[in-house]
């Protein structure tokens, strides 16, 4: 089924535990209390591992998950992460922000442009080389309006790719490695682009 090769895999089930598996999935093992998360994303290799959730927290694991620390961020509830694969840039969203560090989570800044003063971002994915970002945002100013926005530049400049009116929930959204391709879940209609 898998082949002769083992993948690091970590998902978190949204408001319960943390959960690795070195197995490529077959085996499952609990890693970190329940503290509400809601996020997670790894390092290509699965050692660097950033998670966040509703208690204001990103964390922060360089062991596959076994041990955690808690990162220096102003406090958010956090939805979205997204990690290069190195997990030297990561990036987290929540209410109103998105912050970026550069240095594997040492030191973080927000990333400041129009759509994140009254936006809960919900959903996050970035390219290996974590220069192009995909981010899906729930507005506060239209209630109901749900957007993608893209960054081609690490952040700098973002435009809205899809806007649409009520009709659909982007809740969750992904990119191929090299940040070409891009797929997102409708938790209203169940359907993906």
């Amino acid at each position: 089924m898998h082949g002769t090769e083992n993948y690091q895999i970590v998902a978190v089930a949204e408001t319960d535990y943390i959960y690795t598996s070195e197995d490529s999935g077959d085996n499952w093992s609990q890693r970190a209390d329940n503290s509400l998360w809601t996020t997670v994303s790894s390092s290509t290799d699965g050692t660097k591992i950033i998670a966040g959730g509703l208690l204001y927290y990103l964390y922060k694991s360089s062991d596959r998950g076994l041990t955690w620390s808690v990162l220096d961020v102003p406090g958010n509830f956090w939805l979205s992460t997204a990690s290069s694969s190195d997990g030297e840039i990561l990036y987290a969203g929540g209410i109103f922000f998105i912050f970026k560090s550069e240095d594997g989570g040492k030191n973080w800044y927000p990333i400041i442009n129009a759509y994140s003063d009254l936006s809960i971002w919900l959903s996050l994915a970035c390219s290996n080389d974590g220069k192009i970002i995909i981010g899906t945002a729930l507005s506060l100013n239209g209630v109901g309006i749900t957007a993608m926005y893209l960054s081609l530049d690490s952040g700098l400049t973002w435009r809205n790719i899809i806007v649409d009116q009520q009709d659909h929930l982007w809740r969750a959204v992904t990119c191929s490695s090299d940040g070409k391709y891009f797929y997102a879940i409708d938790n209203v209609k169940d359907g993906s682009i």
